[in-house]
């Protein structure tokens, strides 16, 4: 089946860093995706701590519809 790869960028840099206990989140819109609400989606989060270490994870998430959240 064909995928899609839609990018999330998310404000922490150097000098805005996320800290320990600190979340982000990002709410883009959509639209023709073709996403189906009722199936999970791989998401993967990749980055870079402060002290150089990078870092990729994947977790399974669902895509909401706007106003139900």
């Amino acid at each position: 089946a064909p995928t899609a790869v839609y990018s999330f960028v998310f404000n922490a840099s150097t000098s805005n860093p996320l800290l320990a206990g600190q979340r982000v989140q990002s709410t883009p819109t959509l639209v023709g995706a073709g996403i189906d609400t009722t199936k999970q989606y791989p998401l993967t989060v990749t980055g870079t701590l402060l002290n150089g270490t990078h870092f990729s994870y994947a977790q399974q998430v669902w895509v909401v519809p706007l106003g139900q959240n």
